[in-house]
């Protein structure tokens, strides 16, 4: 007696991996932004902060990131997200927005590439709000990946009050 597999036996464990596999790919994308989410609220939290003790100290919310008290390496680029702000510097994954005339104050995290480009985590006026650029979204991320409940829209953008 012959011992291993029959072609049937190994197409059928094939096709079992490959709907697993499909089942499984955008969960795994979907847990892998939401990690990515998690960096942008620390992001944003921690300029955040530095705001708040800029406007304690001077009684100004600052326009420019020279001016703020953070460590965090960033650098010039492109504003692919078309985020309007006074001041915007990049991350290796994140555009950092801080304030626009309307509110001062205010810091936005853009997401700048990968299948959920251009959501973005943002304090304004001391509210946590997940907003979305409506051209690159079809997945309402901040809805139904962050739990975020929809608020108001501005220039191609929706805003989400995250809990």
């Amino acid at each position: 007696m012959k011992e291993g597999f029959t072609l049937i036996e190994l197409l059928v464990v094939v096709l079992i991996v490959g709907i697993l596999a499909a089942v499984a790919m955008p969960q795994y994308e979907r847990a892998v932004e939401k990690s990515r989410a998690a960096e942008a609220f620390t992001l944003a939290k921690s300029i955040q902060q530095a705001q708040e003790i800029k406007e304690m100290s001077t009684g100004k919310y600052s326009t420019s990131f020279d001016a703020l008290a953070v460590s965090i390496p960033l650098q010039t680029g492109e504003n692919t997200c078309r985020l309007h702000a006074k001041d915007i510097r990049y991350t290796k994954d994140f555009a950092v927005a801080l304030g626009t005339d309307e509110y001062l104050g205010s810091v936005l995290v853009a997401r700048n590439s990968g299948p959920y480009k251009c959501y973005a985590i943002g304090y304004v006026n001391g509210q946590m709000y997940c907003s979305e650029y409506t051209a690159f979204h079809e997945k309402e991320f901040c809805s139904t990946v962050l739990g975020g409940i929809y608020s108001f829209s501005t220039s191609g953008w929706k805003h989400y009050i995250l809990p």
